[in-house]
């Protein structure tokens, strides 16, 4: 557990009553009954219960609110792109906010704790979602770029998916991997150890840049998904979205419509002038 993690429960009102029950001056006399007096002494499980049984519900229920609220503070932070650094005093701002709100009197994420959830709570069970969604899909792409991370003087590999989503195509992020010797060998077998969660049966294609590691990456990929699931993986060079695209272009030039022409004509006519926008459209409306 985090240290804000640790401060937090030693201000709960159970961990304070079994502290003062530890602490309790019992002579050690108490503890042993005479024949003629079989009086029981008075145990610290005995005065534990007791004090459980005072409020915990209510407490129980407001401290599972405030831990709610917690959450969907670090939710807000990841979603808006906020530093840690910006949850610090957030408990005193939101009890200054809303004084008669129990939830705001226990509400407490700092620096520290909003980093805590975000690593060791949230980021494993989206992750663990994200991976059980690609493992139901028919086909999915797995996309790889390896570069030095500046900051921690390591080579970051990170990793995403592209499946279907609907009608709609969409990308997600995986994860990251950070080594210090970035060969084929070692770049796949980081690729291996994803792959293995999600299965290769369903793999279509690797997605990659130029450099030529990646293609003994790929080369070392292909011989493992002809192994486990005996098929081939699509080879439509180093980055499929560039041939993809490149072969639109040729395909749209090849109908001497000239689409791409008239197009970007038609942005350079509107583009930074108010006028025309609005001469367009009042001719619109009319």
């Amino acid at each position: 557990m985090g240290e804000a993690a640790l401060s937090s429960h030693a201000k709960g009102a159970k961990h304070q009553s079994a502290v003062a029950c530890s602490t309790a001056p019992y002579p050690i006399a108490d503890f042993f009954t005479r024949s003629t007096d079989m009086t029981p002494a008075p145990s610290c499980s005995a005065s534990l219960s007791s004090a459980v049984k005072q409020g915990s519900i209510l407490n129980a229920v407001s401290r599972n609110e405030a831990l709610t609220a917690e959450v969907l503070w670090a939710l807000k932070v990841i979603n808006s792109h906020y530093s840690y650094k910006s949850c610090e005093d957030t408990s005193q701002l939101f009890q200054t906010m809303f004084p008669d709100s129990k939830i705001a009197a226990s509400f407490a994420c700092g620096e520290r704790k909003c980093s805590y959830l975000c690593t060791f709570g949230l980021a494993p069970y989206f992750k663990k979602l994200t991976l059980a969604d690609v493992s139901k899909q028919s086909v999915y792409v797995m996309l790889f770029d390896e570069s030095l991370n500046h900051y921690l003087q390591s080579k970051q590999l990170d990793m995403h998916v592209r499946l279907w989503n609907g009608s709609e195509v969409k990308t997600k992020y995986i994860g990251s991997e950070f080594m210090g010797h970035s060969s084929a060998q070692d770049i796949a077998e980081k690729m291996n150890n994803l792959l293995s969660e999600i299965g290769f049966k369903n793999l279509l294609q690797i997605s990659m840049d130029r450099p030529n590691v990646n293609w003994k990456v790929f080369e070392i990929l292909q011989k493992q998904v002809q192994k486990d699931a005996r098929k081939s993986l699509i080879n439509i060079g180093s980055c499929g979205l560039h041939v993809l695209h490149n072969a639109f272009r040729d395909g749209c030039k090849s109908t001497g419509w000239e689409v791409d022409r008239g197009l970007s004509c038609l942005y350079w006519l509107f583009h930074d002038c108010p006028a025309r926008h609005k001469d367009f459209m009042s001719g619109n409306r009319s």
